[in-house]
């Protein structure tokens, strides 16, 4: 309606303005209607055309007055400006009881965000004696004393401006605000003392830090504390907050930016804060100083680590040369550095600072002081990511109760602990506890902190994991999914963690039999990648391979190899051309196209990864598990094409690794065992082939049951080989235990075992032939001169 108004008094003075504009300015002035039509008298008189008195409204330079009529150019009858008409609206509420309160809490009210603001800022101690100090001033003030204005006052002054319509007041629910129109705000600063102005901003920064929780459970509320504490800055001289002090708001709205999942923008706060600092109070000052410990802590948060390493080093050396080696921020920061040293890739050396950190901090702070706490849960993590698991969990085990003592429930080095042991416990092998004990932390969370802290975000996006690596797809998809909307309102749509939670979110959708939809998600999710990280970020990367992978799994292996035959040379040109990437999606291609019928592209994806697997394997050892994947692959490859001479080479060379990693006892192992053997057997190498069944057999009989039916197909595999080598003692010896186990397992008439019968009473012939009886002409040798068969018959 107010665009409609202002384009038919435009049009009625030939005047056609562009609609978006007019919607904009209208905006701009609260669609008030004595605002709208003083607004486009003006720039009918003026000749100018909406865009450019935006510009003029927007100038803080000018007045209120500056962009409106003068009193005789008023449109429509009008008698009076709108400045004027608020200034009598504000004289009658000051006026009202309590009296002399009005125009100071609208002098207050004009500092914050015009779309809301509490109203327990407005109505808090120090706004409060502010308004009992306008009183004392006003020559219509109560008898009441200087320091006597209650909550309740302020309360009803807000309350009479609402009934003047200067604000408007809601205080129905937990959240109660006020609101105010722009215009209304610009009117009250421009029409008030700037002497007060300072004073107003302090009071004002003084009740917002009192309102802020110590913990932000409430997302929206703290949104609004940041929002009005981002007005003030910018109504307020500087000098307001940064002398003698830096004012503990301007820390605090940094810190809750990085603590909501703002990284950047809490990076970016403390770096200007820092920089003011320095201009206002010195480099050396502990505000300039807290500023750039909180900047490094923010950038590398934000994953900058080298920036942030950076920041940290030059501050680290300050704080060395003013306040010594063992200040609580030099500590801190060093602390911090480990951990960024871990971040790089460096866990060894993470651990090596820490441990050469933590006796300073028990001398200096402690055993069981909340930094030494830190740096030694720090370590113990680290110690993990080294690879020693072990040590991991027992040192965060026997470091628990000292943290359960010393910290409250909700600190945040105590939840870090906790996530911490449940994972290495989990690395160790103790899986299954893992789901419930991430239940337990998530619950706590989200009582502590609220379900839109970062932290809770982070632990319920790792209970969904752990609910899939333990088998259960369906529970990780549907609490990724519920989860998903507060990652978007807490952290962005485009935020890091956000877009990794969409990723886990498509992934378990896969695994939970929807390979088509997790092809889907992924593909949707791409372009936010790569607008967030850039097309070759390792992330980007990383995604476009999982792009391909459900492809694959959804049916479609040519789409997915025309997908990995893109990503090989971005893979490796990012990642190095003999990286584990680049191998992943090399042998990616080639698997997936085992599965087409285009036999000519196949094979020369096949022979281009067994041409550069020794490459690989030279840099990245025989056991990484992606070079055993592709000896894998290439292996039922040839065994296909019927190579079984290449197919025995590579399930052989298999062998070592395996046996290495997984034991001899492991499924894998057994399997590649009797691969080798069977691809030995058909390239006519019947004495390895016997040799390997011969082992394989050895090794099920240890393990399994008598019984086991996988024991008879060895035994029959062994049996068949030696059949054909000719070995008529080992085939004996093979036959007569098949027989064995034939009759037990299949009965003596059955058909199987009356072949193995036959066969074993064949080599057992070959092994021992009948004797031969003596011909006429040797038996008087043989038998004595004597003998007479006739006699020898008769004999019984």
């Amino acid at each position: 309606m107010a665009a409609t108004y202002l384009s038919a008094v435009l049009t009625a003075h030939q005047r056609d303005e562009p609609a978006d504009e007019l919607s904009r300015l209208a905006a701009d002035l609260g669609h008030l209607p004595l605002a709208l039509s003083q607004a486009v008298a003006y720039i009918i008189d003026a000749a100018i055309d909406c865009a450019a008195y935006r510009r003029l409204l927007a100038d803080r330079a000018r007045t209120l007055t500056d962009v409106l009529p003068e009193p005789d150019e008023l449109p429509d009858d009008q008698a009076v400006t709108v400045a004027a008409a608020w200034s009598m609206s504000i004289e009658r509420a000051d006026r009202m009881r309590p009296a002399g309160l009005a125009r100071r809490m609208l002098q207050l009210a004009a500092l914050l965000a015009p779309n809301g603001m509490p109203v327990w800022v407005l109505s808090g101690p120090a706004c409060r004696m502010e308004l009992a100090a306008a009183r004392a001033e006003s020559p219509r003030r109560d008898t009441q004393a200087l320091d006597d204005v209650s909550l309740e006052d302020a309360v009803s002054t807000l309350q009479a401006l609402h009934r003047l319509s200067l604000v408007d007041l809601s205080l129905e629910g937990p959240r109660k605000r006020v609101r105010v129109h722009q215009l209304v705000q610009r009117a009250v600063r421009e029409s008030a003392s700037a002497k007060d102005r300072p004073r107003l901003v302090r009071a004002i920064a003084d009740d917002l830090l009192m309102a802020w929780p110590e913990h932000e459970r409430d997302f929206e509320f703290t949104q609004l504390l940041r929002a009005n504490t981002d007005s003030l800055l910018s109504q307020a001289d500087e000098e307001a907050l940064f002398r003698p002090h830096v004012h503990a708001v301007l820390h605090r709205v940094g810190t809750s930016l990085g603590e909501s999942g703002q990284y950047a923008r809490a990076a970016t706060h403390f770096r200007w804060l820092a920089d003011k600092s320095t201009e206002y109070l010195g480099p050396d000052h502990d505000d300039t100083i807290a500023a750039h410990f909180h900047h490094a802590r923010w950038l590398g948060e934000d994953r900058a680590t080298a920036e942030c390493i950076r920041v940290s080093k030059t501050l680290l050396d300050q704080l060395l040369r003013v306040r010594g080696p063992e200040h609580h921020y030099t500590l801190a920061l060093r602390n911090n550095l480990a951990r960024w040293r871990g971040e790089t890739g460096d866990p060894h050396g993470a651990v090596a600072e820490l441990e050469e950190l933590i006796p300073i901090l028990e001398r200096a702070l402690g055993a069981d002081a909340p930094p030494t706490l830190l740096a030694r849960s720090n370590l113990a993590d680290w110690r993990g990511y080294a690879g020693d698991v072990e040590r991991a969990v027992a040192e965060l085990t026997h470091l628990m109760p000292s943290l359960e003592r010393e910290l409250s429930a909700d600190d945040p080095t105590l939840l870090f602990a906790r996530h911490a042991l449940i994972h290495w416990r989990s690395e160790a092998g103790d899986t299954a506890d893992e789901p419930a004990a991430l239940l337990e932390l998530f619950t706590a969370q989200i009582e502590m902190r609220g379900r839109q802290h970062p932290t809770t975000l982070a632990t319920g996006m790792n209970l969904a994991n752990a609910y899939g690596d333990a088998g259960d797809a369906d529970t990780a998809m549907a609490l990724l999914q519920e989860l998903l909307p507060q990652y978007v309102e807490a952290l962005g749509r485009d935020g890091l963690e956000t877009l990794k939670l969409r990723g886990h979110l498509a992934n378990w959708q896969g695994s939970a039999g929807y390979p088509q939809v997790a092809a889907v998600n992924y593909g949707k999710l791409l372009p936010a990648v790569e607008r967030v990280h850039g097309v070759d970020h390792p992330e980007t990367l990383a995604v476009r391979s999982l792009l391909a992978y459900w492809l694959w799994r959804s049916g479609d292996p040519l789409g997915a190899a025309e997908y990995y035959s893109a990503l090989l040379e971005s893979t490796q040109s990012a990642m190095g051309t003999y990286s584990s990437e680049a191998l992943d999606v090399c042998h990616s291609l080639a698997a997936c196209l085992t599965e087409t019928d285009d036999a000519p592209r196949t094979a020369m994806a096949c022979e281009e990864l067994e041409r550069l697997l020794p490459r690989f394997e030279a840099q990245l050892g025989p056991d990484n598990h992606h070079i055993i994947n592709s000896r894998l692959t290439l292996a039922q490859w040839r065994t296909q094409s019927g190579d079984w001479e290449s197919a025995a080479g590579h399930y052989g060379t298999l062998l070592s690794p395996l046996l290495q990693m997984l034991g001899p006892d492991h499924e894998k192992t057994l399997t590649v065992r009797h691969n080798h053997a069977a691809c030995l057997e058909k390239a006519g190498d019947l004495t390895a082939a016997a040799d390997a069944f011969q082992e394989l057999l050895r090794i099920k009989e240890r393990l399994l049951d008598p019984d086991d039916p996988t024991i008879l197909v060895t035994q029959v595999d062994l049996t068949n080989c030696l059949e054909q080598l000719g070995d008529a003692s080992r085939a004996e010896h093979a036959y007569t235990a098949l027989l064995l186990t034939q009759k037990r397992l299949l009965g003596r008439l059955h058909e199987r075992t009356l072949t193995t019968r036959y066969r074993l009473d064949r080599w057992r012939r070959v092994n021992n032939p009948p004797r031969r009886g003596p011909t006429k002409d040797e038996q008087p040798r043989v038998l004595g001169a004597q003998h007479h068969p006739a006699e020898a018959s008769d004999g019984r």
